[in-house]
Protein backbone atom coordinates (compact mmCIF):
# COMPACT_ATOMS: atom_id res chain seq x y z
CA UNK A 1 0.00 0.00 0.00
CA UNK A 2 3.05 2.21 0.48
CA UNK A 3 2.33 3.11 -3.57
CA UNK A 4 -0.70 4.55 -3.56
CA UNK A 5 0.93 7.51 -2.54
CA UNK A 6 2.07 7.42 -5.69
CA UNK A 7 -0.71 6.71 -7.67
CA UNK A 8 -2.95 9.20 -9.52
CA UNK A 9 -6.44 9.49 -10.49
CA UNK A 10 -7.56 11.57 -14.03
CA UNK A 11 -11.01 12.24 -13.29
CA UNK A 12 -11.89 13.51 -16.65
CA UNK A 13 -11.75 10.04 -17.96
CA UNK A 14 -10.64 7.50 -15.24
CA UNK A 15 -7.36 6.74 -15.90
CA UNK A 16 -5.17 5.87 -13.19
CA UNK A 17 -1.08 7.02 -13.41
CA UNK A 18 1.91 7.49 -11.66
CA UNK A 19 4.23 9.71 -12.17
CA UNK A 20 6.79 6.74 -11.31
CA UNK A 21 7.94 4.69 -14.24
CA UNK A 22 8.02 1.44 -12.56
CA UNK A 23 4.43 1.91 -11.32
CA UNK A 24 3.04 3.27 -14.50
CA UNK A 25 4.58 0.38 -16.17
CA UNK A 26 2.62 -2.11 -13.63
CA UNK A 27 -0.57 -0.19 -14.06
CA UNK A 28 -0.52 -0.34 -18.10
CA UNK A 29 0.93 -3.45 -19.23
CA UNK A 30 1.14 -5.86 -16.27
CA UNK A 31 -1.92 -5.45 -14.95
CA UNK A 32 -3.67 -3.58 -18.05
CA UNK A 33 -5.69 -1.37 -16.00
CA UNK A 34 -6.02 1.55 -18.72
CA UNK A 35 -6.87 -0.99 -21.52
CA UNK A 36 -7.99 0.71 -24.51
CA UNK A 37 -11.42 -1.11 -23.54
CA UNK A 38 -12.83 1.78 -22.42
CA UNK A 39 -15.10 0.22 -19.90
CA UNK A 40 -12.60 -0.44 -17.45
CA UNK A 41 -11.87 3.31 -17.39
CA UNK A 42 -15.49 4.71 -18.16
CA UNK A 43 -16.80 2.10 -14.86
CA UNK A 44 -13.63 2.98 -12.50
CA UNK A 45 -14.89 6.65 -13.14
CA UNK A 46 -19.08 5.95 -12.56
CA UNK A 47 -18.03 3.88 -9.44
CA UNK A 48 -16.26 7.16 -7.97
CA UNK A 49 -19.21 9.35 -9.00
CA UNK A 50 -21.56 6.91 -7.73
CA UNK A 51 -20.03 7.45 -4.45
CA UNK A 52 -19.15 11.38 -4.47
CA UNK A 53 -23.16 11.96 -5.65
CA UNK A 54 -24.33 9.79 -2.42
CA UNK A 55 -21.58 11.70 -0.15
CA UNK A 56 -23.13 15.00 -1.28
CA UNK A 57 -26.95 14.08 -0.25
CA UNK A 58 -25.48 13.17 2.96
CA UNK A 59 -23.76 16.40 3.64
CA UNK A 60 -20.53 17.03 5.33
CA UNK A 61 -18.69 14.02 6.61
CA UNK A 62 -16.38 13.68 9.96
CA UNK A 63 -13.61 11.54 10.36
CA UNK A 64 -15.16 9.09 11.53
CA UNK A 65 -17.49 8.19 9.41
CA UNK A 66 -14.90 8.51 6.29
CA UNK A 67 -12.47 5.87 8.04
CA UNK A 68 -16.23 3.69 8.39
CA UNK A 69 -16.55 3.82 4.36
CA UNK A 70 -12.50 3.20 4.12
CA UNK A 71 -13.38 0.15 6.44
CA UNK A 72 -16.47 -0.66 4.45
CA UNK A 73 -14.48 -0.99 0.97
CA UNK A 74 -11.68 -2.39 1.86
CA UNK A 75 -13.65 -5.54 3.25
CA UNK A 76 -14.65 -8.49 1.33
CA UNK A 77 -17.72 -9.87 1.59
CA UNK A 78 -17.97 -14.18 2.42
CA UNK A 79 -16.76 -15.04 -0.57
CA UNK A 80 -13.29 -12.96 -0.12
CA UNK A 81 -14.85 -10.19 -3.19
CA UNK A 82 -14.31 -6.79 -2.71
CA UNK A 83 -17.08 -4.43 -4.40
CA UNK A 84 -16.16 -3.88 -7.96
CA UNK A 85 -13.81 -0.71 -8.45
CA UNK A 86 -12.83 -0.52 -4.52
CA UNK A 87 -9.56 0.11 -5.46
CA UNK A 88 -10.54 3.55 -6.84
CA UNK A 89 -13.11 4.77 -3.76
CA UNK A 90 -10.24 3.32 -1.45
CA UNK A 91 -7.97 5.89 -2.91
CA UNK A 92 -10.47 8.56 -3.04
CA UNK A 93 -11.55 7.80 0.54
CA UNK A 94 -8.00 7.78 1.71
CA UNK A 95 -7.43 11.27 0.04
CA UNK A 96 -9.98 13.02 2.12
CA UNK A 97 -8.50 11.34 5.49
CA UNK A 98 -4.98 12.90 4.48
CA UNK A 99 -3.11 9.65 3.72
CA UNK A 100 -2.91 9.62 0.12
Amino acid sequence: MAHIKKIKYKSANGEIYSEDAAINHDLNETLNLNCSAQYLKENRKAALEALKANLHSRGTLGKNAWEKLLQKYSSANNLGQKREYAGIVIWYIKRKLGDA
